[in-house]
């Protein structure tokens, strides 16, 4: 369920009208587009809200939804590269729901990550993987996947040009389902640590933030827009923000997006 349904269901459990839903924290204009779905919002928005009703996050963001085991596993390799599990990521990688030669390559690279041997990967694998993702003819999600576990294998110039190339297929896109959103803002995220990094001027910095407030806000995309809400308060010297968000970041158990 999107942000928007979410809260119009939580406003109506509170027997509120929507000025008394939202009090001093948005306007009710903004607040009647994003119950109707046509309107982002913002991470410190989300958090003023519930935070105005004493309604846990976690909670707030609890969706029933089942994803296919394909991208089940995916998703258990990025866990488990967040967790330092090398020995999970090892029988994932020879697991059969993970069938593409691709996918068993970029599981093989993680690993290498872990134990600091990724460097041994050779320039025409790197060369051979960004063709794969400049020649995308749409999102894509295993491609995308793929470029979400690839990123830290380019210099930052490499991965700025194969980023705008992203960003732009990404705004003239329509009609895309949720695990492309949720893609998407991963990728965002990945790369809004890397500017934090590298992007002194943060011009690639703000494009990121663009796009990722651009994504809609279904649960596990609003918690990596919470993951970027952070980079931003601390590339902005906003450390008691910064703080504040870290610690709902570990609530949800999204810490480890902060740290690797």
């Amino acid at each position: 369920m999107k942000i928007g349904k979410k809260f119009k269901q939580l406003r109506k459990e509170l027997g509120l009208t929507q000025k008394n839903m939202i009090a001093e924290v948005m306007k009710r204009e903004r607040y009647s587009r994003l119950e109707n779905e046509r309107n982002s919002v913002r991470a410190d928005e989300v958090l003023n809200l519930l935070k105005l009703h004493d309604v846990s996050i976690v909670k707030f963001l609890e969706d029933g939804e089942q994803v296919n085991v394909h991208e089940q596993r995916q998703d258990q390799v990025i866990n488990a590269y967040f967790e330092r599990d090398i020995m999970k990521l090892k029988k994932l990688k020879d697991s059969k729901e993970l069938n593409n030669p691709h996918e068993k390559f970029a599981v093989a690279i993680l690993i290498a990550k872990l134990k600091d041997q990724d460097d041994k990967f050779a320039p025409d694998f790197k060369r051979k993987m960004k063709r794969v993702f400049l020649e995308m003819k749409d999102l894509n999600k295993n491609i995308l996947w793929l470029l979400l576990v690839c990123m830290n294998l380019y210099e930052f110039d490499e991965l700025e040009s194969l980023m705008a190339v992203i960003f732009s297929r990404y705004r003239k896109a329509a009609n895309l389902d949720r695990r492309t959103y949720e893609l998407m803002a991963s990728i965002c995220v990945s790369y809004l640590k890397i500017c934090s990094q590298e992007d002194e001027d943060g011009v690639e910095f703000n494009h990121a933030v663009q796009v990722l407030e651009s994504v809609p806000s279904f649960g596990d995309v609003f918690l990596q827009k919470l993951v970027g809400q952070y980079f931003t308060y601390k590339r902005n010297g906003q450390d008691e923000c910064a703080e504040f968000v870290k610690n709902l970041v570990t609530e949800c158990g999204y810490l480890n997006y902060l740290e690797m």
